[in-house]
């Protein structure tokens, strides 16, 4: 049977995905009765008898075409927050666990980065050279990440942050957090890099 589910249909698929929740029968209500046993002929949803209960619960033919089809199209109507919140909780933990920044999730390392051709493939000596403007030349210089950003409006903020974390990685330069608050501006935490949780408002470099 080739099934495709509906946009409401994926949504459900989803939340239940993503929020490991396995409904009783009786409760699950944004289903209509045809479209929920659309889903259980296809085999995508089954119900278990748990005590006096009948529970839904995907198969594993909704796992492998959920992972296959994280693109589909979803109900605009519908209620989509719990899915949403259960997804970014399900991915801060894994983010943490790895010790991955969310900007090498939404950028991974073999993207190319969306530089302008002003910028090209120098984004490296093009934050030495401001780092060492705004430092006027000393090494290992607290220069605040917002003055730097400044600096480099022809980087785009994505290709910068990725620029920043290799360098880091590669013992290049050192990403701080600034731990006065009195100190911080609005600035300074809309240009802040978040690595593992934490908002890193300061580099280093030499």
């Amino acid at each position: 049977m080739n099934f495709t589910p509906s946009p409401l249909q994926a949504l459900v698929i989803f939340r239940l995905l993503f929020t490991g929740y396995e409904p009783k029968l009786s409760e699950e209500k944004q289903l209509k009765r045809k479209s929920r046993d659309e889903l259980i002929q296809a085999g995508f949803l089954e119900l278990e008898k748990r005590g006096r209960s009948q529970h839904i619960r995907l198969t594993d033919k909704a796992w492998d075409w959920a992972a296959h089809n994280l693109d589909t199209e979803i109900s605009p109507r519908a209620r989509t927050v719990d899915a949403f919140q259960a997804l970014l909780s399900k991915l801060k933990e894994y983010l943490s666990s790895n010790e991955t920044p969310l900007v090498e999730f939404l950028l991974p390392r073999s993207s190319e980065s969306p530089l302008t051709e002003e910028a090209g493939d120098n984004v490296e000596e093009l934050i030495r050279e401001a780092y060492y403007r705004l430092s006027k030349g000393q090494d290992r210089v607290r220069v605040r990440l917002k003055d730097l950003r400044a600096n480099l409006q022809q980087v785009d903020r994505l290709g910068l942050d990725k620029a920043l974390l290799e360098l880091q990685n590669q013992g290049r330069l050192v990403l701080m957090h600034m731990d006065d608050p009195q100190e911080r501006t609005l600035a300074d935490e809309e240009a802040a890099l978040t690595i593992v949780g934490q908002k890193r408002h300061i580099v280093y470099m030499g």
